[in-house]
């Protein structure tokens, strides 16, 4: 779990960066992923 959300993180850095996004476009890609089941939870 750790290291698939490790990635999806490195890779929404990675496109922030590219695409010059804000702190807030960031996290609301952050937000996106988690909401469209892009990343685990464990609970």
């Amino acid at each position: 779990m750790d290291l698939h959300n490790n990635n999806v993180g490195y890779s929404l850095g990675n496109q922030a960066i590219i695409n010059g996004w804000s702190e807030e476009e960031l996290l609301n890609n952050v937000i996106n992923a988690a909401n469209n089941g892009k990343l685990q939870l464990g609970f």
